[in-house]
């Protein structure tokens, strides 16, 4: 997560200027950027620490995969999705989740950066930004499997590059329901508000799959 100090000059033409944005009226551009700051180091704070007890909690499990994060979780915190008046004087501040970006790449560096400890690669993802580092890995003579996730009822693939598909050794795909439902590990530290949607998607899908008449 960065902290966009580039943005400060530009404040009073990407937020104050914008009435829609800012339902608090005779809010400072001293008092915005406090409240960017905090939202922006409450995000920090939230990420990193659950970022760290969840990989810790999952890598204590097992010695057999090395768990390891790439890319980038970005905010906005000038791009304000609510600011309103609270009941203790202050203002009820949220910038904007962009989300996390760079993952591809990071992880296509990695496969390449440790080609030398390992003989196949196993991709967990259909995205065309990986056939440069498959093209790589097959070129020093390394097998690359490829699995992705097929969603909803019936299961479908909904992001799967046929150029990846066509270059890979081995391709095969995981159902969702089979996959949440049967090979998830609850106890690994996942956050409780993951684990409610997560419950909540298998409860859509078991509905989807039954007969029309079942209650």
């Amino acid at each position: 997560m960065w902290w966009p100090g580039s943005q400060r000059r530009r404040l009073p033409n990407t937020v104050l200027s914008v009435p829609s944005k800012l339902t608090v009226p005779n809010i400072t551009e001293d008092q915005v950027r406090d409240l960017a700051k905090d939202w922006h180091a409450k995000q920090h704070a939230w990420f990193y620490g659950s970022r760290r007890q969840m990989f810790e909690e999952i890598q204590r499990r097992t010695d057999f995969l090395e768990f390891k994060f790439v890319g980038q979780f970005r905010v906005e915190p000038f791009t304000v999705r609510r600011c309103v008046a609270d009941n203790t004087g202050g203002y009820d501040y949220q910038g904007t989740q962009v989300g996390e970006k760079g993952v591809d790449i990071g992880i296509a560096v990695d496969m390449i950066a440790k080609m030398a400890n390992y003989d196949v690669a196993i991709i967990v993802s259909g995205d065309a930004d990986f056939v440069p580092a498959v093209c790589y890995l097959k070129d020093n003579l390394r097998g690359v499997y490829q699995f992705s996730v097929a969603k909803g009822v019936p299961p479908s693939i909904r992001y799967l590059s046929p150029w990846l598909k066509g270059i890979v050794d081995v391709f095969g795909y995981f159902d969702e329901l089979t996959l949440l439902g049967s090979y998830l590990d609850r106890n690994s530290g996942i956050p409780p508000a993951i684990i409610k949607e997560i419950d909540a998607r298998i409860a859509s899908l078991q509905q989807a799959i039954k007969p029309p008449d079942t209650p």
